[in-house]
């Protein structure tokens, strides 16, 4: 989901030799139970990306009714293609983060 969204946001931009980004931590928040056949909308954003690091919001919702089954939010640092060093987020891509919704 995440990969698909980087790819939607980035498929213009000329930013694939910029760096990476590696998983900080990741945390799910389950706030509602949901049946086998129930159908489920899932809804990403970056909430914030400052410095190194970014912040992604991925929500689980019912279909139906919208009820949230789950949140979770994932932090990412930015990072150097082969060493792996932190790098700032270059501003070409802090632009593009922002001019999502």
């Amino acid at each position: 989901m995440t990969t698909s969204h980087w790819n939607k946001l980035t498929e213009n931009e000329n930013i694939s030799n910029e760096g990476k980004w590696i998983v900080r931590s990741h945390k799910i928040e389950y706030k509602n139970f949901t049946n086998l056949d129930d159908k489920i909308l899932v809804s990403t954003y970056v909430k914030n990306a400052k410095g190194f690091l970014s912040e992604r919001i991925v929500i689980i919702s019912l279909k139906k009714s919208k009820k949230i089954l789950a949140k979770c939010v994932t932090k990412w640092y930015f990072v150097e293609y082969n060493t792996l060093k932190l790098k700032k987020i270059p501003q070409k891509i802090l632009k593009l983060l922002k001019n999502i919704d």
